[in-house]
């Protein structure tokens, strides 16, 4: 697998200060001006893993982490693994070595809770591991899918279930998204309801 060429450690200890503690990344030395020096680097990227923009570079932020507090890239026939299976999770006690044929076996001995992350645009989106369950307006909302209904077509066999409270007032509205076309599923009492809406066959 291809992974781009990291920055040296002292380009990066120039750049970005690291909490091994909370697992977070803030500004040093902001290179650009839509950086504030000391703001936290959420950085919410693909599968929930966490990126920073360096030199106009997007990297994941556990293996810039990772050269920051070895000096080192990590040797090409390993990965950073989250102990806890918490992409999101960068506290230094959560990251370790592993050759890729212990990774693979230990993702396919796992089936991985979701993992809810904040989006940039105030949502709230929700992994499985590797797949990508769906975006929701609260949190609340995205710690309550059901995985196993709201997974999108574009990458997966099950459309993601949406709902929101009818213009009416007077019920909940679900509604999915299939080959790009909206897809109305029906108005319900509860949101419960609403959630578990029966698919189009």
């Amino acid at each position: 697998m291809y992974k781009k060429p990291l920055p040296t450690a002292e380009r990066l200890r120039y750049l970005l200060v690291y909490d091994p503690e909370t697992g977070h990344l803030r500004w040093r030395n902001p290179p650009h001006h839509t950086c504030a020096k000391g703001v936290i680097c959420p950085g919410n990227g693909s599968n929930g893993y966490k990126v920073v923009t360096v030199d106009k570079v997007s990297y994941l932020q556990h293996r810039v982490i990772w050269v920051m507090q070895t000096g080192f890239p990590p040797p090409d026939d390993t990965v950073i693994d989250h102990i806890d299976e918490d992409p999101s999770n960068n506290r230094w006690d959560n990251l370790r070595l592993l050759d890729n044929a212990t990774n693979v076996a230990r993702s396919s001995k796992h089936v991985r809770a979701p993992i809810v992350v904040p989006h940039e645009n105030g949502s709230w989106q929700v992994w499985r591991g590797k797949t990508y369950v769906g975006r929701f307006v609260s949190e609340e909302d995205a710690r309550e899918a059901d995985p196993a209904k709201t997974i999108d077509r574009r990458r997966n066999k099950t459309p993601v279930v949406r709902v929101r409270r009818a213009k009416s007032k007077s019920g909940w509205e679900a509604r999915v998204y299939i080959d790009g076309k909206r897809v109305h599923l029906g108005t319900y009492p509860t949101r419960e309801q609403a959630l578990a809406a029966p698919l189009p066959e």
